[in-house]
């Protein structure tokens, strides 16, 4: 016996994270300055929503720091070089280029 369904209109799939986004993308900063990082969830229709990053941490805490808890949260230049941002938010990960400077380019 075969049974015959009738056909439906597509169920219409909500738009889901396909990735996150940080502003600055590749945070410039000087030695002494503390700059916001946000974080952005991108969603598969193309549109951004805020979300906060569950994680905030570099590679180097000597180069630059980060403040997961503050709102908004911060980035700090320590000393000059580069290092990298790890930010996570519900199982996205992003690595994010950091340059600290003594002076403005």
């Amino acid at each position: 016996q075969q049974f015959i369904y009738p056909v439906s209109e597509p169920i219409p799939v909500p738009p889901y994270v396909t990735e996150i986004r940080t502003e600055p993308e590749s945070p410039r900063l000087r030695v002494g300055q503390t700059i916001p990082i946000r974080t952005f969830a991108v969603y598969s229709d193309g549109t951004t929503q805020y979300s906060g990053a569950e994680r905030l941490q570099t590679a180097d805490t000597r180069i630059a720091t980060a403040d997961e808890f503050s709102e908004p949260q911060t980035l700090t230049g320590r000393r000059q070089g580069t290092t990298e941002l790890l930010v996570e938010w519900q199982g996205f990960q992003k690595h994010v280029p950091v340059s600290v400077r003594k002076r403005w380019w």
